[in-house]
């Protein structure tokens, strides 16, 4: 319902007259409190009026300002990105380097010689490479020197040192790499069977032999085991040389 300013303005001369009167009964009452009282009933005469801003909030209107108070805007969850955790790269795997020492390989037991292997003598085994090498001795000591190279065994260990003379056999000098030729050596110390290590002589020893040879020329080449110091009373040593499915014996002791 609303109502015109002449409508207001009648009522609240009426509610004026009307206050007067009550507020002959209240006592010691100040000009701002009448002011107040004043105020109140004029709003609750104009309370429907959309003119008057003073007007006094309905319960209602409480009502549905709260409610318009309390609708919040619902955001839109931003998108959770799933990190699929990468995983630690894998550790790489380290391949120890050869170690440049005499060390042989564990020893197995068993005869190193192949009786399904036709025997032949150590110098068949290099003819084709145009060498003559022959056996000369061996040895067993605690540590081996040449030149500036000096190989040392483990504690509790020995060296056994077998002794070759390689001859260069072709009318030019020539550059002598066996390390390729596929040659094994086995030596087996009273049943036994022990690997040459990698030696760090100049030459590298017979297994490894990288040298220069004019024609005609030779030099020392060396296998080098490393054993248990108990093996030095060996009763029985051998070595066996095997290349292309042949096979030479050189009995040691």
């Amino acid at each position: 319902m609303k109502y015109n300013k002449s409508t207001a303005v009648c009522i609240a001369g009426v509610m004026a007259v009307s206050l007067t009167g009550c507020m002959d009964s209240v006592k010691d009452l100040s000009d701002e409190k009448s002011d107040m009282v004043a105020e109140y009933s004029a709003g609750l005469l104009l309370r429907h009026s959309d003119s008057y801003s003073k007007r006094l909030v309905t319960k209602a209107d409480q009502t549905g300002n709260n409610s318009q108070e309390d609708v919040q805007t619902t955001a839109t969850p931003a998108p959770v990105v799933s990190q699929t955790p990468v995983p630690p790269a894998a550790s790489a795997s380290l391949v120890p380097s050869e170690s440049q020492t005499a060390e042989s390989s564990p020893p197995v037991s068993g005869s190193a010689v192949d009786t399904t292997m036709p025997s032949v003598k150590l110098g068949d085994i290099y003819k084709k490479d145009g060498l003559q090498v022959t056996y000369g001795s061996y040895r067993f000591c605690r540590q081996y020197k040449s030149g500036s190279s000096q190989i040392t065994a483990k504690s509790g260990n020995v060296l056994l040192v077998v002794d070759f003379r390689v001859k260069n056999t072709r009318r030019s000098k020539r550059k002598i790499e066996l390390g390729n030729k596929k040659i094994d050596y086995t030596l087996n110390v009273d049943g036994n069977n022990y690997q040459p290590g990698i030696s760090i002589l100049e030459n590298m020893g017979l297994n490894y032999l990288d040298t220069t040879l004019k024609s005609g020329g030779s030099e020392e080449a060396v296998l080098i085991f490393e054993m248990s110091k108990d093996k030095k009373k060996a009763s029985q040593i051998s070595l066996t040389v095997s290349r292309g499915g042949r096979q030479a014996v050189v009995q040691l002791r």
